[in-house]
């Protein structure tokens, strides 16, 4: 909690042009990874979130956990990635790495959508 976006590790962040919302092919692409808190444990750069995948559920090719709530089942998806807190956040990186990409998915997750 606490944070305003999060990129799961493994994202591939580049596009394959600049008019394309397909993924860089990889390789060359690296596929991201939130950097290691074993020296933080309270760093908010690693950290897991849970998804509530309800009806997408039989389209996800991650390992799903079922869990009841409510007297109701749902289905879960738990990814590893960064947490990106609220304030002012650096972006850097060399050409092509993904860094307009990341900051355009940012600027549209005002609309709530």
């Amino acid at each position: 909690s606490g944070g305003i976006a999060f990129l799961a590790n493994g994202s591939i962040l580049p596009r394959k042009s600049g008019s394309s919302d397909l993924p860089m092919k990889s390789p060359p692409a690296i596929p991201f990874f939130a950097p290691d808190n074993k020296n933080e444990p309270n760093s908010l750069q690693s950290q897991s979130i849970h998804i509530d995948m309800g009806g997408l559920a039989s389209f996800c090719v991650l390992p799903l956990e079922q869990q009841q709530y409510n007297n109701a089942s749902t289905t879960i998806i738990s990814l590893t990635g960064l947490l990106v807190p609220p304030g002012v956040t650096l972006i850097v990186g060399g050409g092509y790495h993904g860094k307009s990409t990341l900051l355009q998915t940012l600027a549209s997750g005002v609309y709530n959508k």
